[in-house]
């Protein structure tokens, strides 16, 4: 699809160039050729899903060919078809799931910026120096199956975390939890 859009922008281009006449854009766009020096007409494209010959992009789309010309056309149908409808259902599911749990109504006072904080933690990433002191981590932490935190594991799983860089951090709390960033009230929260 890289190669098509590529395409595209090399027609608008020669479209929106004030330079060239008429006949010239017309040449130049009719001269447009993918690796290969193939055309968009050799690919033998219609308007179904890459891949799901049945899926049809548009109304009787299966029976339309790709061309130069309505190229354009093709490119939005799968991105849309790839990003919005094609997860349509689940999209729904989630946010059914999740006003399940919290009111999406109650969201509606915080902007965008404030919702990341809230559900993702600071967005300064895996928390501050603070939060990765070894008494910051030992108040932080219940210890289970028989360890403590005198046990010699814990305590050498915490020296190691205290030294953390930023970044070692941030790889840390991924791995772990599969979010970069602490919760919003650090290691506690």
């Amino acid at each position: 699809l890289d190669e098509l859009w590529q395409l595209c922008q090399k027609k608008h281009n020669i479209e929106d160039n004030s330079d060239l006449t008429p006949q010239q854009k017309e040449a130049q766009i009719a001269a447009l050729r993918l690796r290969g020096d193939a055309q968009v007409e050799d690919l033998c494209l219609d308007f179904t899903l890459p891949g799901h010959a049945t899926w049809e992009l548009k109304l009787n789309g299966a029976n339309e060919n790709v061309t130069l010309a309505n190229l354009d056309e093709y490119l939005d149908l799968v991105v849309r078809q790839y990003l919005v409808d094609g997860v349509q259902a689940q999209f729904n599911a989630l946010a059914e799931g999740f006003n399940q749990v919290l009111s999406l109504s109650s969201l509606r006072p915080f902007n965008e910026t404030e919702l990341a904080t809230l559900l993702c933690g600071a967005a300064q990433g895996a928390g501050s120096d603070s939060d990765w002191t070894m008494d910051a981590l030992r108040e932080s932490t219940k210890c289970d199956h028989g360890y403590t935190q005198d046990s010699p594991a814990v305590r050498f799983l915490f020296e190691v975390m205290s030294e953390f860089t930023p970044e070692e951090r941030r790889k840390y709390m991924l791995f772990v939890t599969g979010t970069p960033q602490l919760p919003i009230l650090g290691f506690q929260g």
